[in-house]
């Protein structure tokens, strides 16, 4: 080929031999240690057949993994996680690892295929736009900038800003996309509770001394509990406490349904009837929410102090005869109880006949040789509740009012009922055990003194000194002594109950059998709580989309490869663009048909340069990518840019 100038090497440099052009343009020939001598046909070595399958493979059974993903996490909606443990923790991990790894697939897969977009556009021939578009889509920022910076602004442009933008949003959307949550389901049900029963029958047997041993034991740990607990809705063994009603009629207001609200948030006790609870039976820690009501009762006392002192050994005969002749009496540490009401002639009356109110008199021993007597008659208060659970273990009465069912007269009372012993009343009874609850006699104060006097803390009252002062005003000492009466009783009728529960083995047995603890159910509306996996919908759909994208990209680059492309790969790099036939770096006419791993192993040690080539030699410049030329040559060189002093072409 006839070369006649300069400028038609520079117009056609592919036209003309490489050592021509080199020879024209005054610089060496580059030859690359390894580069080819002679022309072949263009084929992939295995070893880049193999990464790259390697590669695809890889990249695609990660895309199928997260479209997986967000299926097998909407299959498993509401599962029950006690049942799938194994699927539970697989899942939990995957979205703690899903957001880290899901932008850098994103950005492997889609960054390859818009690669191999491109190689297809340029070699069947596309606009330089499009090419520069699809080169610069290599990240979500890159995207948008090389967008700004080429003023190239299209629809395909932000088309590819948008499936870009997945990236990010389909990294949240794999961590958002399901959580661990307690299902709630609303059930039915009914459960149980203890009811008084006022029977005695338990201690009608000659093995009576040990019921009574362990009724004193309940009631010494009900007086010696924690404070916490006296002021709780529990008792030490978690039954439910009943609130004394009274207690709210004279200090607040009821609903049009005559109900009192109980708020434990306040800054006021609840007064509670008794120290001990209602067991109930029916609940476990499955369920949550608990919601019931129930009828309940307790003894009512109304009681004076006697304005009256009697030296410490008097018997109180100058009392009594005061107030009349007493039937009866019983006497124990610290106290003495009187009653003047013939309560075998009770036994005969009607419950439902119109009486008085059982009545006594109690005599307490303090130190000092001080006394005090009070007259109290007691009456029964049958109450309404409502009760809330938030969980098994958590009951308390929410709101109270007086019982709408059918009931004996006040007046008559379980303690009026006949007891184990022929023609003795529960009174009777009762009335001997409590007394001597702490003792057989003595003319010391007990702790039911010291309940009186401190019941937050009746153990740390000093009981041989006048440090132990009476009780005032008279409703708290009424209040006091009114929780004892009721503790006492219950522990009595339900001692098995109170500790242990209902149960069919927490029964009394005697002579004849097993007498089992009286009870009562009611219906009852509970949630159970169950663990489940909770799918997010529109993080599925979120993730599902970016994901469906991933897969589809994932299989343009081996498409592309085998079934449309033909030229050998191209990277955007500079062994591929920068020195494929370019005038300032010579290379032998052999070589263009490797691809561009090849061609970056042969050219990796060659220098290159972004500089001045000279131009025509005077005072404007040409910039150029060329070739270094080595130490020594006299060929002429590309040298640095000169900045604003010199012009170029």
């Amino acid at each position: 080929m006839a070369m006649e100038n300069f400028d038609d090497v520079q117009q056609n440099p592919a036209t003309i031999p490489s050592p021509a052009v080199a020879s024209l343009l005054d610089r060496d020939l580059v030859r690359p240690q390894g580069w080819p001598t002679t022309p072949k046909a263009v084929r992939s070595r295995w070893l880049s057949i193999i990464s790259d399958t390697v590669a695809d493979l890889t990249l695609l059974a990660c895309s199928v993994l997260f479209f997986a993903f967000p299926l097998i996490v909407h299959h498993y909606d509401q599962a029950d996680i006690r049942n799938h443990p194994y699927v539970t923790k697989v899942l939990t991990r995957a979205t703690q690892v899903g957001p880290s790894i899901f932008p850098i697939l994103f950005a492997a897969v889609l960054g390859r295929a818009a690669h191999s977009i491109m190689l297809w556009y340029l070699e069947v021939g596309a606009p330089i736009g499009t090419l520069d578009l699809l080169a610069g889509s290599t990240s979500l920022t890159s995207t948008v900038t090389s967008q700004l910076q080429l003023h190239a602004v299209s629809l395909p442009g932000l088309a590819l800003i948008a499936i870009w933008a997945l990236s990010p949003i389909g990294g949240q959307a794999s961590l958002r996309q399901m959580s661990l949550e307690n299902q709630t389901v609303p059930i039915a049900d009914s459960l149980t509770y203890m009811t008084h029963s006022g029977s005695t029958a338990q201690f009608g047997y000659s093995n009576r001394g040990i019921y009574w041993a362990i009724v004193n034991a309940l009631f010494s740990a009900t007086l010696l509990a924690p404070v916490t607990t006296k002021l709780s809705p529990r008792d030490t063994w978690g039954n439910l406490r009943v609130p004394m009603l009274e207690h709210f009629e004279s200090s607040s207001s009821s609903n049009e349904g005559g109900w009192f609200s109980i708020d434990y948030t306040g800054t006021e006790d609840v007064h509670y009837s008794s120290l001990v609870g209602i067991p109930i039976s029916g609940t476990n820690s499955s369920f949550i929410d608990y919601s019931f009501s129930m009828e309940s009762q307790y003894l009512q006392l109304k009681c004076s102090l006697v304005n009256y002192t009697l030296p410490f050994f008097d018997s109180g005969t100058e009392f009594l005869n005061k107030s009349g002749p007493y039937l009866d009496s019983s006497h124990g540490q610290g106290m003495d109880l009187f009653w003047w009401m013939n309560t075998t002639e009770r036994l005969k009356t009607n419950p439902n006949a119109t009486q008085e109110p059982l009545n006594f008199a109690l005599r307490l021993y303090w130190p000092e040789g001080i006394e005090n007597i009070s007259k109290c008659n007691i009456t029964t208060t049958y109450v309404e509740m409502d009760v809330t659970c938030p969980t098994s273990t958590t009951c308390a009465a929410s709101r109270i009012r007086r019982s709408k069912r059918q009931h004996p007269p006040a007046a008559f009372t379980q303690l009026d009922l006949q007891s184990y012993a022929f023609s003795v009343s529960n009174w009777d009874i009762f009335a001997d055990a409590f007394a001597t609850a702490f003792g057989l006699a003595g003319n010391r104060p007990s702790m039911i003194s010291s309940y009186l006097a401190n019941p937050l803390n009746p153990a740390s009252v000093e009981m041989t000194t006048n440090n132990l002062a009476r009780p005032t005003p008279n409703d708290e000492y009424m209040f006091r002594l009114n929780q004892l009466i009721n503790t006492y009783w219950t522990s009595t009728t339900g001692m098995v109950a109170l500790s242990s529960g209902l149960d069919t083995m927490n029964t009394y047995k005697g002579e004849s059998g097993l007498l089992p603890t009286t009870t009562s159910s009611t219906r009852v509306t509970k949630k159970l709580v169950t663990p489940v996996i909770k799918a997010h919908d529109g993080w599925i759909a979120v993730l599902s989309i970016a994901s469906g994208i991933l897969v589809m990209a994932s299989l343009i680059p081996p498409f592309f490869r085998l079934f449309l492309r033909r030229a050998p790969d191209i990277m955007m790099n500079m062994s591929s663009l920068g020195t494929r036939h370019n005038s300032y770096f010579p290379l032998p006419d052999t070589g263009s048909f490797l691809d561009a791993a090849d061609r970056a192993r042969l050219l990796r040690d060659c220098l290159v340069r972004f500089g001045d080539a000279g131009g025509d030699g005077g005072d404007v410049g040409k910039l150029v990518i060329g070739a270094l030329e080595p130490p020594g040559s006299t060929s002429q060189d590309i040298q640095r840019i000169a900045g604003e002093k010199r012009l170029y072409k």
